[in-house]
């Protein structure tokens, strides 16, 4: 796997982060939101990983991942606060937990902003 591989993933992150968008403009439930950010990033470490030899895992724990990529690249540290929230999200979202789980608009403004951020990075790196 290589380049072409990982620019696959970013291409369906890209639509994760979209939709995200879409439903955040929308007033639309925020734990779906959250899902497509959580799935975005992941998309985003998956490839940048696989652009660096990494065997793909079936994996969705961003920290996980994270602390892969950080080995690559320490600058990548500063997201691991952020990125604790937002792996979270994927649970929360697609299994039923017993009790109701609430975002606020905030939150999710706030993680789709970090979110945008780990991607800047990792798309500059990237190139």
């Amino acid at each position: 796997m290589g380049k072409k591989e990982a620019e696959e993933w970013f291409s369906r992150a890209k639509k994760d982060i979209e939709e995200a968008e879409f439903l955040l403009k929308n007033d639309r439930a925020e734990e779906f939101v959250g899902f497509f950010i959580q799935q975005a990033v992941e998309k985003y470490l998956k490839g940048f990983l696989i652009s660096h030899g990494w065997e793909l895992e079936k994996i969705h724990d961003l920290i996980t991942l994270l602390g892969k990529v950080i080995e690559i690249d320490k600058k990548f540290e500063e997201f691991a606060p952020p990125l604790q929230r937002i792996t979270k999200y994927y649970l929360d979202s697609r299994y039923p937990l017993g009790f109701e789980i609430r975002y606020t608009r905030e939150e999710m403004e706030e993680s789709l902003k970090k979110a945008k951020e780990l991607i800047a990075l990792i798309e500059e790196k990237f190139r």
